[in-house]
């Protein structure tokens, strides 16, 4: 027998050692659709269910089938329902897709956790390509910094940042989100309405003005480095770049499905010797949890 590790802290470097990459991808990959915020019933009861029996099964998750399925009803949500659809549930569509062919295309254990790792680094070079392609044909993304000032003014969960940042009272910004929802129903009371004021002061322009080229030259960094087709200095980054990503972009943006399936995507893409990456691969999917809390209100209530 082995020796009982003498500490909390060898207990978990030798859990983590004999942690099997592939299979610690596909059971957090089930955990998000277990957690996913439900979209419709008829199609969620399936993904709960294939989701609990992957997470209590091994060889269940191990499946192609089970993935195919997943990726199936995930698909069919999305090609009934494109016209609501967050980002992030196409994403998890081709994701799981991308797991399907990882698993059937090979029973060898490296044949799949390579497969899966060039499907990871493909999806997410592609999915910022995509997102630099909206900002550059939006007409409001660059114009006086307008996207990120409306969501400065406007989003409920940029309200503490806001208002940490710039000063803008929560008075105001609870009357802007007021006037963004009179404008969506104004038509309802009859009234034609087709602008609203929103307030703020000089220094939400300047956050604004600092976020939208942040956002804008940082995405551009990381498809450049996820979509290198080789090796080298350049895609030595990609971990450390997707990683700063992760920690800073959900601190404010509290997405958590789509900040932990890029996580789980980072992690996937890790070469077998890169366990350092892998573990803060984990812990930022941790961290997006705890982003979620409401830091504002807690905070407040201290005061």
């Amino acid at each position: 027998m082995n020796p009982r590790p003498s500490s909390t802290r060898e207990f978990i470097q030798a859990a983590w050692a004999s942690t099997d990459a592939l299979d610690l991808v596909l059971l957090l990959t089930l955990v998000l659709l277990l957690l996913r915020t439900p979209e419709y019933w008829y199609s969620q009861c399936v993904i709960l269910l294939l989701a609990v029996s992957g997470i209590a099964f091994r060889p269940v998750r191990e499946s192609a089938t089970l993935w195919l399925i997943l990726a199936a009803f995930l698909g069919a949500e999305v090609f009934f329902h494109w016209y609501a659809a967050d980002n992030h549930k196409f994403l998890e569509c081709y994701w799981c897709a991308a797991v399907f062919g990882a698993c059937s295309c090979s029973d060898r254990q490296h044949d799949r956790e390579q497969a899966l790792a060039f499907n990871a680094r493909l999806l997410i070079g592609l999915c910022l390509v995509f997102a630099l392609y909206w900002k550059l044909i939006s007409s409001s993304y660059f114009d006086r910094a307008a996207f990120f000032r409306f969501t400065l003014l406007t989003d409920p969960r940029f309200e503490f940042l806001s208002h940490w940042l710039t000063g803008v009272p929560r008075e105001v910004l609870l009357a802007n989100r007021e006037h963004e929802m009179l404008l969506k129903t104004a038509y309802a009371s009859g009234q034609d309405l087709m602008q609203v004021r929103l307030l703020g002061n000089l220094k939400v322009d300047l956050v604004a003005q600092f976020l939208t080229w942040w956002t804008f030259l940082f995405e551009a960094l990381l498809a450049v480095v996820f979509l290198w087709p080789r090796g080298g200095p350049i895609a030595r980054w990609r971990n450390a770049l997707l990683l700063t990503f992760g920690m800073t972009t959900y601190l404010v943006a509290t997405v958590r499905e789509f900040g932990w399936l890029l996580m789980i995507m980072g992690l996937a893409q890790c070469a077998p010797e890169q366990k350092w990456a892998r573990g803060l691969f984990f812990v930022t999917i941790l961290l997006i949890q705890v982003f979620t809390l409401p830091f504002g209100p807690i905070l407040q209530s201290l005061r």
